[in-house]
C-alpha cells in the first residue's frame, strides 16, 4: 500500500506560512477518544500531529457545557492546522448500571446470595434500607416480601446466626450466607431476566447466576466474586432485552449533537435494523447538514442481525469489549475478520475499536500482543481503529497515538498489506464499475493519485473500498462532507468550488496535487467524476491525465 513522505504548508489568514511539518501519510485512519488527559488546545494540536484522525466523544461522561468546549476546541486547532477532524458523537444507549457505592466499593464473594433491585423497588420490599450502597444483611430480604410469617422466619434465623457467632464467630463466618442488596439504574430488571440466566459486572469479571426473580427484583447466587464498584456496567448476554434503544437521555443528548453539528453519530447497543432507522428519523432532512451513522456491533443479536444493520447504517463499529463479554472472547477475531470483509464489499467504513493500546493507559509502551492486535486490524483493511480510555484519561496520550501511527505505518509497508480478498465493489452498476477499473489501471500504470470529485462522501468511499495502492484524493463543495471523510481508509479530502466542465475540474486538480503530492511534470493521475460535474452520487466518468 502506499505510504510516502510530503511537506504540507500550514497557513495563517495573511498567508503567511507559520511551519512546514513533516507528515508521514497512513491509510488507516486513527480515531482518538478525547477527555480529561486531551482536552487543551495544545494536547489536541500534538494529536494531530501525531496522527489523530477523528475526535470521539462520550455521552456516557461529562457535561453538554464541557462537550461545547470540547468540539470549540477540536473545531478551532483543525482549522488553524488545515486539517479536518471529524468529531463523533457517541450515544450512551440503554446501559445497565450499578448504583452508588462506597467509594471503595463493595467485595461479594462466591456462594453469596445478591438481591438486584431497582432504587423505587428496593424501597417499597426491603424498608428500611439504605438505598445508596449495598448492605449485607443475616436473613434473605427477598423471603419476606409482602408476609409477616416470613418476617419472623427471618427473625428466628438472624436468632440462630446469633447463637452460633456467640460459640464461634469463625464457624459462624462459615454457616451464614450473606445477602446484600445492589441497585442497579435498569428499573424493570425483573421483566428482563429469567432464572438459570448469567449476570456479568465489571466486565464480566464478576459473575452471578439468577436463582429467582422477585417482581422488579432479581435474587442471584455469585458464581466468581470480585470488588464492585460505583456506576460499573451490567451486561445479561442470555436475556432479551427489550428496553428501547435510544433512551430520553440519547434524544436529548442528540439535540445537542445536532446543534453542534457533529459530524457522526455512534449508536450504542444496536439490535437490528429499526434501531438504525430510528436513529435516522430524527436527523435533520435538509441537504445542507446531514450527520452520518455509526452503528455499534456490541451484541449478540447484533451479530445474528448483522447484513440488515450493515444496509441500514452508514458505517460499522466493531465494538469488541461488550461483544467480548456477550459472546465467548474466542469468536472476537473471526468475527472481526468478517465484519470488516462485509464493510469492504458494501463499500462502507468499519472501525476496530476497544482495547487496541490499552495498557499505555497507565504504561509507556505496550505489550506485543496489542501491537499485534492493531497490526492485525490494518492487514485486515479496517477502515479506522480508535483509541478509548488510552487518549480520554490515560498518561501517555500523546505516546500512545504515536504508537499506534508506526504501527500503521510499518504495517502499511509490508507487503501483508496488500493482499485484498475482498474487491468491495457490486460491478453490475456504473459507479462500482468506475470505482473497480480505477485501481486495476493503478495496478497496470504508473499512477501517481486517484482525484475524485465526491459532494457526499460515496463515491470516495467507493473508491477506497477497492484499497488502491496511490492516495485517494477526494475533492467536495461541502466542508461537513470534508470532515465525514476523514473516516474514509486512504482518502484525503479537500474542499473544491463546483467547476463549470470537466476541462476547468482537470485544471484544478493538477495545482492541487502538484501542491500536495508533488506531483511533477510526466506523471499520471486519475480523474473520476461525474459528468455533468457537480450532481449528487453521480460517478460516471474515469480519465486518465498526464500533468
Amino acid at each position: 500500500m502506499f505510504c510516502g513522505i510530503i511537506i504540507k504548508k500550514y497557513q495563517s489568514s495573511n498567508n503567511k506560512i507559520l511551519k512546514f511539518i513533516l507528515m508521514v501519510l497512513k491509510n488507516t485512519k486513527i480515531i482518538c477518544t478525547i477527555g480529561p488527559a486531551t482536552e487543551s488546545i495544545r494536547k489536541l494540536r500534538h494529536l494531530i500531529k501525531a496522527g489523530m484522525n477523528c475526535a470521539r466523544l462520550n455521552f456516557s461522561h461529562g457535561t453538554y457545557e464541557h462537550h461545547a468546549k470540547l468540539i470549540r476546541n477540536v473545531r478551532a486547532v483543525s482549522e488553524k492546522m488545515d486539517e479536518p477532524i471529524a468529531i463523533i458523537q457517541d450515544l450512551q444507549g440503554p446501559r445497565i448500571r450499578i448504583g452508588e457505592l462506597p467509594e471503595d466499593g463493595v467485595e461479594i464473594k462466591r456462594g453469596e446470595e445478591v438481591v438486584l433491585a431497582y432504587e423505587k423497588a428496593a424501597g417499597s420490599l426491603f424498608a428500611p434500607l439504605s438505598l445508596t450502597w449495598i448492605r449485607t444483611e443475616k436473613s434473605d430480604p427477598a423471603a419476606g416480601i409482602g408476609s409477616d410469617k416470613a418476617a419472623s422466619k427471618s427473625d428466628k434465623a438472624a436468632s440462630k446466626s446469633d447463637k452460633a457467632a456467640s460459640k464461634s464467630d469463625k464457624a459462624a463466618s462459615k454457616s451464614d450466607k450473606a445477602t446484600q442488596i445492589i441497585l442497579p439504574t435498569q428499573e424493570n430488571l425483573g421483566r428482563i431476566v429469567k432464572k438459570g440466566e448469567i449476570i456479568l459486572i465489571k466486565d464480566g469479571l464478576v459473575r452471578l447466576r439468577a436463582i429467582s426473580v422477585l417482581g422488579a427484583c432479581v435474587k442471584a447466587r455469585v458464581e466468581q466474586g470480585g470488588v464492585i464498584t460505583s456506576n460499573r456496567g451490567i451486561n445479561l448476554p442470555e436475556s432479551k432485552i427489550t428496553n428501547v434503544v435510544i433512551t430520553k437521555k440519547d434524544k436529548e443528548d442528540l439535540k445537542f449533537g445536532l446543534k453542534q453539528k457533529v459530524d457522526w453519530i455512534a449508536l450504542s447497543f444496536v439490535r437490528d435494523k429499526s434501531d438504525v432507522e430510528h436513529l435516522r428519523g430524527l436527523l435533520p432532512k435538509g441537504k445542507s447538514y446531514q450527520p452520518k451513522i455509526i452503528a455499534k456491533i456490541e451484541r449478540k443479536e447484533a451479530v445474528e442481525n448483522f447484513d440488515a444493520i450493515l444496509a441500514a447504517s452508514d458505517a460499522i463499529m466493531v465494538a469488541r469489549g461488550d461483544l467480548g463479554i456477550e459472546l465467548p472472547a474466542e469468536e472476537i477475531p473471526l468475527l472481526q475478520k468478517e465484519f470488516i470483509e462485509k464493510c469492504l464489499k458494501a463499500s462502507k467504513p468499519v472501525i476496530v475499536a476497544t482495547q487496541m493500546l490499552e495498557s499505555m493507559t497507565t504504561n509507556s509502551r505496550p505489550t506485543r500482543a496489542e501491537v499485534s492486535d492493531v497490526a492485525n486490524a490494518v492487514i485486515d483493511h479496517t477502515d479506522a481503529v480508535m483509541l478509548s480510555s488510552e487518549t480520554s484519561t490515560g498518561k501517555y496520550p500523546i505516546a500512545t497515538c504515536q504508537m499506534m501511527r508506526n504501527i500503521i505505518i510499518e504495517t502499511e509497508e509490508s507487503p501483508y498489506d496488500d493482499d485484498v480478498k475482498t474487491r468491495g465493489t457490486n460491478k453490475s452498476i456504473v459507479p462500482n464499475i468506475i470505482a473497480h477499473t480505477a485501481e486495476d489501471i493503478v495496478g497496470n500504470d504508473h499512477i501517481r493519485a486517484i482525484v475524485v470529485m465526491s459532494s457526499s462522501g460515496k463515491s470516495a468511499q467507493l473508491i477506497a473500498s477497492e484499497r488502491p495502492s496511490v492516495p485517494v484524493i477526494a475533492l467536495t463543495q461541502n466542508d461537513v462532507s470534508r470532515k465525514q471523510m476523514a473516516l474514509i481508509w486512504g482518502v484525503r479530502p479537500f474542499i473544491m468550488k463546483r467547476q463549470r466542465n470537466v476541462d476547468d475540474l482537470i485544471q484544478s486538480t493538477v495545482k492541487l496535487v502538484k501542491r500536495e503530492l508533488k506531483v511533477k511534470k510526466g506523471d499520471k493521475i486519475i480523474i473520476a467524476s461525474g459528468h455533468p460535474t457537480g450532481p449528487h452520487g453521480s460517478l460516471n466518468l474515469l480519465k486518465i491525465h498526464t500533468v
